[in-house]
């Protein structure tokens, strides 16, 4: 497990763990790290039931079912264009990519492995079905969208692929295949203003500082472009790719001019727009990127590798019929030799690549030391290493990367309040409230950080700042009973046994047990402080 989103959706997840009703419609009903994905959790929920929180199940579902993707890959493209040389070849380049490895090895990303499998499926089953279609054959299509929508929201994306599909089998668009698609096009709609509601509603906002219009333009080519990039020349894979100004950087040139090169490529399509495969293939890769492409930026990073698990079919078809391509230019015995070798050679030095972007996965500390190789001025990850290395014990590696974080990034209270955690498991206590006070200073909302500060000044014996940050907590959220039991502990040892008492009487009506020593030693001291 990683400290990025494992946290949030498995280890410190309690609805996974059992399959109790009130832990069911919670799945349902609930957004989780800014994303929809029930049946995600249900299959956490299921895995957990069996291994707890032993990660190699999890990690062996989510290659089981990029296995599987790789066989509905073959499938596909076999579906597509009838050959299996493309097939074969596209379902391995799609299979030993190097961009694969974030969304198989990250378990947090299991999103991205089970959507793609229903999308398959369903995109399968349309094309069997779409001979006879009827309401018969459509609700198998219909109950592998509804899976993949519960899924991931990349999805929505499925309506527009059965019409693509349409085109490249007929050659254009009816009415009539609109129409048909319009039970897909609601369901797509709906799963859409979820998604929406789920990305805005829970926290999630751009993090670009400096956004504006004519960088969103450019963003999004910029997107098209920089994946394209990337799975013919997968070189300097990050899991992170942070926003320029979160390092302090420029945008590069390819941003800049990034639509000049789309536009070409679009014109290059429209030359070749009577190779209707090949049209398919690019259009597929454009569709299934259209939703991630940050028209409007949200979350730390401009790209991501795990955006590429679907796009990357369209990019593996392309793959497969360029090599038949230059096959069938070969006549002679020693140019299909030639094409055999360079072939195998690309899925070896692609299987090569994959081997060593999994060692980045293989800890926090792998992961977030990689990402500051090709970052070294990016605040977050220093901070995620630094919870990390802290995670380990290393006290004075993570107080190096968080003093390094908050040096880049002075703004962010989460970094004072991980710092300031090490300080009161290292017992500096003077400096973790110093840090507590900053983080309070930069996120006035945060009750957390008013609780750890009064933590940290009961050990300093400071009990009246604890007591006014334990009753600060209160006054906002007076049923949180923890808080009320630690300010009663508080007021016993600066010698207000009364107010003690009270606390302790308030927590005891909320029906919540109290350690029965401290009862009976605030009673009886109570009752002695009367008489």
């Amino acid at each position: 497990f990683t400290n990025w989103d494992d946290q949030f959706l498995v280890t410190q997840n309690p609805l996974i763990r059992s399959f109790a009703v009130s832990n069911l419609v919670g799945m349902f009903t609930s957004f989780f790290v800014n994303h929809y994905h029930p049946l995600v959790m249900v299959s956490y929920a299921t895995e957990y039931a069996f291994a707890g929180l032993q990660p190699s199940l999890y990690h062996l579902t989510n290659i089981a079912l990029h296995a599987a993707n790789a066989m509905l890959v073959i499938i596909l493209l076999q579906m597509l264009g009838g050959d299996k040389m493309i097939s074969f070849i596209g379902g391995l380049m799609f299979a030993l990519h190097p961009l694969r490895v974030e969304s198989v090895a990250w378990i947090a990303e299991r999103k991205d492995v089970l959507s793609a499998f229903f999308i398959l499926a369903a995109l399968i089953m349309y094309i069997r079905s779409r001979k006879s279609l009827s309401p018969s054959t459509l609700v198998p299509v219909l109950l592998f969208m509804v899976a993949a929508l519960l899924s991931k929201a990349i999805a929505v994306v499925l309506p527009v692929l059965f019409l693509l599909y349409d085109y490249y089998a007929d050659g254009k668009i009816t009415k009539q295949a609109v129409m048909e698609k319009i039970p897909f096009f609601i369901l797509s709609m709906i799963f859409g203003i979820i998604a929406v509601f789920a990305q805005y509603s829970t926290g999630a906002r751009a993090t670009d500082p400096h956004f504006h219009l004519l960088q969103s333009f450019f963003r999004s080519f910029y997107g098209m472009v920089f994946y394209a990039e990337k799975m013919l020349l997968p070189l300097n894979l990050t899991p992170v790719y942070p926003y320029p100004e979160m390092i302090h950087a420029s945008y590069p040139i390819l941003f800049w001019i990034s639509p000049v090169m789309v536009a070409a490529i679009g014109f290059c399509m429209y030359r070749f727009r009577a190779n209707r495969l090949l049209l398919f293939a690019v259009l597929f890769a454009l569709v299934t990127l259209l939703p991630v492409l940050q028209f409007v930026p949200v979350g730390r990073a401009i790209a991501a590798d795990r955006f590429t698990y679907l796009p990357s079919i369209g990019y593996s078809l392309l793959m497969g019929m360029s090599i038949r391509y230059v096959w069938k230019r070969f006549r002679q015995a020693w140019g299909r030799i030639m094409v055999v070798v360079v072939s195998i050679s690309v899925l070896a030095i692609f299987f090569v690549m994959t081997q060593n972007q999994l060692m980045v996965w293989q800890n926090n500390i792998t992961l977030w030391s990689r990402v500051l190789y090709y970052y070294p001025n990016y605040a977050e990850a220093y901070n995620d290493r630094g919870t990390a290395f802290a995670e380990q014990g290393m006290v004075v590696r993570a107080l190096m990367d968080l003093d390094t974080a908050i040096h880049f990034d002075s703004t962010d209270s989460e970094y004072f309040v991980n710092r300031g955690l090490v300080y009161v498991h290292s017992k500096q206590y003077p400096e973790a409230v110093k840090d507590f006070s900053s983080a309070i200073k930069f996120d006035p909302q945060d009750l957390a950080a008013y609780f750890l500060r009064g933590e940290a000044s009961r050990n300093l014996h400071a009990y009246s700042s604890a007591i006014a940050d334990y009753s600060h907590i209160l006054d906002r959220q007076p049923l949180v009973y923890q808080v009320r039991i630690n300010r009663a502990n508080t007021f016993i040892d600066s010698g207000d046994l009364q107010s003690a008492y009270n606390d302790l009487v308030f927590v005891r009506r909320m029906n919540v047990e109290i350690d029965s020593t401290l009862w009976k030693r605030v009673t009886s001291m109570a009752a002695a402080s009367q008489k």
